[in-house]
């Protein structure tokens, strides 16, 4: 999920972004070009409003059923050409494109609007992929970028980036490097890497910024390093004079005004609640409003929030990730990474004025402003109020109705003031050395992983994590007859190095800083006596990992 898709899914629909697009002429049929070939969406609609149709392009054949949405749209099931269900569907015309929209099941079998796919048709012809809606590329079988990047874990590094047909790049594993390519095929990749003795078959999966990769019958978790911590500052135009008027930011805001003082400082009543963090980090906000702490977010209500017969028209999020490397809130890294996030989620705003300084407690911080107007015809706000503290990129965002964002806009700026740094909670009963270890092997035992990894929780705080891991295989060819020609082997190792942090823990909740400004965090329980206790760590996957107490 991106940093703002706990946003889209509380508002998704609230304000026009979908429910209530225009539905005419949604009959007929739409093209896009893309890497695995073009995508053909098919859509028939009768009078009694129901609708049929098909989504074909690569690997992607899709059957649809749905109806006609009383605000606007289309709803419906995606299912594959046997009947089995794959996703819940919307379609709705925007403008001269028409959106189509691809959403997984959480596990109650309700929509997920955080796992939302989108692909952007033109309306009356085909368009070139380079010039195509920006929510085109988060798109099902479109040469999604969703799987191009960096992404690191479990001793494995992988660059990958888009191809023609697909993906390509590398895999590391210490000093091992082995090239791969492969296609997206709905929401996995599948392809195949290449080692000095073969090569050898993977898929992978990207749930928001976390790819999980299988091989083998071995399973790798591995983080997307976000593009906070990567992308560069706009370079420095070589014509522009010294003292000249400033050059328009490329994301549409000036630059921060070296002379222009931060504004703000500690806020709120004594009565206010006290919200702590068990990294240290802290807030206070209004008594009368309630927090709701969900895994990627904590939203923040009002009591008299604004609604309407889609639900709430507003939103306050404090959200929160790794800096990875950026030190504070001016570094104009920040204000691109906030405009694209929010150019992909709510295309329809537009960034206004320039960055302005505000405080956060004794924290520098920025406020940055959207506005515009939604297709329902709303009037829409988004501010992102962001500091960096400990190590951590911290903000608020309020979005939803404009002159609701705009009366609320006060108290919000002193919830955002009141923002603090201090020592993390460390629960006791995880201090210690802790190994974990584990053996997988495909499913004919020709080929067999061991993976070893040491994590030493220490009680000032400090941590360091360690992997290793040994891989072994036996082929064999034969002749026409069955009869076995030659035998071969195949044996490596890995090792990740050392990794080094911060950690803390409470609620059963365990999070690290490392020293590179990534973040790990998983959910924790301690069994046994001392001596012989086990932690159980449980991340992205659905089982926890055991872990024995030891050197």
């Amino acid at each position: 999920m991106t940093l703002l898709g706990p946003v889209a899914a509380i508002l998704l629909g609230h304000l026009g972004s979908s429910a209530a697009w225009s539905a005419e002429g949604l009959g007929g049929t739409y093209t896009l070009p893309g890497t695995n070939g073009t995508i053909t969406l098919v859509l028939q609609q009768d009078a009694a409003g129901k609708v049929t149709g098909s989504l074909k392009g690569g690997d992607l054949a899709a059957v649809l059923k749905g109806t006609s949405q009383p605000g606007g749209g289309v709803f419906g099931a995606a299912t594959s050409e046997q009947g089995q269900f794959m996703a819940y569907f919307r379609a709705a015309r925007q403008g001269s494109q028409l959106w189509f929209d691809l959403i997984e099941a959480n596990a109650n079998g309700a929509p997920n609007m955080s796992a939302m796919k989108r692909i952007s048709f033109p309306v009356g012809g085909t368009s070139d992929p380079a010039t195509a809606s920006p929510a085109t590329s988060t798109g099902i079988a479109t040469g999604s970028a969703g799987f191009a990047g960096t992404f690191k874990g479990d001793g494995l590094s992988i660059e990958s980036r888009a191809a023609t047909g697909g993906y390509g790049g590398t895999m590391k594993m210490g000093e091992q490097s082995f090239p791969f390519t492969a296609r997206a095929m709905g929401d996995a990749l599948t392809g195949t890497f290449e080692s000095k003795d073969g090569k050898f078959e993977f898929t992978a999966t990207l749930r928001g910024t976390t790819l999980t990769l299988v091989t083998g019958g071995t399973t790798y978790t591995l983080a997307k390093e976000i593009p906070l911590a990567r992308d560069r500052p706009p370079a420095a135009n070589p014509l522009a004079r010294s003292g000249s008027a400033r050059a328009a930011s490329p994301t549409g805001a000036a630059p921060l005004d070296a002379g222009a003082q931060p504004q703000g400082g500690p806020g709120g009543g004594s009565d206010w609640k006290v919200h702590k963090h068990p990294t240290g980090l802290s807030m206070r906000y209004p008594p009368d409003w309630t927090l709701n702490q969900t895994q990627s977010a904590a939203q923040l209500v009002p009591p008299d929030v604004a609604s309407n017969a889609a639900g709430a028209t507003e939103a306050y999020l404090v959200l929160g990730e790794g800096a990875q490397g950026v030190t504070s809130v001016e570094d104009p890294r920040v204000v691109q990474y906030y405009s694209q996030q929010m150019a992909q989620m709510w295309p329809f705003l537009r960034l206004t004025g320039q960055p302005e300084r505000i405080r956060a407690g004794a924290a520098p911080g920025i406020v940055l402003t959207w506005e515009g107007t939604s297709p329902i015809g709303m009037a829409v706000r988004a501010q992102v109020l962001a500091t960096v503290l400990k190590g951590y990129a911290v903000a608020i965002v309020a979005l939803g109705d404009k002159t609701r964002i705009a009366a609320r806009d006060k108290t919000v700026r002193e919830i955002f003031a009141s923002f603090a740094a201090g020592a993390g909670e460390r629960d006791p009963r995880v201090v210690g050395r802790w190994k974990f270890w584990s053996y997988s092997s495909s499913a004919d035992g020709r080929y067999g992983t061991t993976t070893d990894r040491r994590f030493a929780l220490q009680a000032d705080g400090n941590c360091q994590w360690s992997s290793s891991g040994e891989s072994s295989g036996s082929f064999k060819g034969t002749n026409s007859l069955g009869e076995t020609t030659w035998t071969g082997g195949v044996a490596g190792q890995s090792d990740s190095g050392v990794s080094r942090g911060q950690w803390s823990a409470a609620n059963g909740a365990l999070y690290v800083l490392w020293n590179d400004g990534s973040t790990g965090e998983w959910k924790y329980e301690v069994r046994g006596a001392p001596g012989n206790r086990r932690l159980f760590l449980r991340g992205n996957k659905a089982e926890p990992d055991e872990w024995v107490e030891g050197n």
